[in-house]
């Protein structure tokens, strides 16, 4: 399994594009955060694969607040993937 021993945050992972990779990721063995805006949708996706469900609300986020989670995402210890657009530095966009 590609994901054995990983952890994977989707946000939006409580439909469409995001809850399929939930799926995708749990199916290769990935302990898998189900992010959403809407909880009943991320606590169904999570109870289907076994995952955790996480509500998550809007904010802005500052440079500061995000180094620690960068520096994680980029480990060996992660997995990240997201279900919706990233605002990266006063609003490029990533997809």
């Amino acid at each position: 399994m590609l994901c054995e021993g990983k952890v994977a945050i989707v946000t939006g992972g409580g439909r469409g594009l995001g809850a399929g990779y939930c799926r995708a990721l749990a199916a290769e063995g990935a302990s898998v955060v189900v992010a959403d805006i809407t909880e009943d949708g991320a606590r169904e996706v999570a109870g289907e694969i076994g995952g955790l469900a996480v509500k998550v609300f809007k904010r802005e986020e500052t440079g500061d607040d995000l180094v620690g989670t960068m520096l994680y995402l980029c480990s060996d210890l992660s997995a990240f993937v997201t279900g919706q657009s990233i605002n990266v530095d006063g609003g490029s966009t990533m997809h």
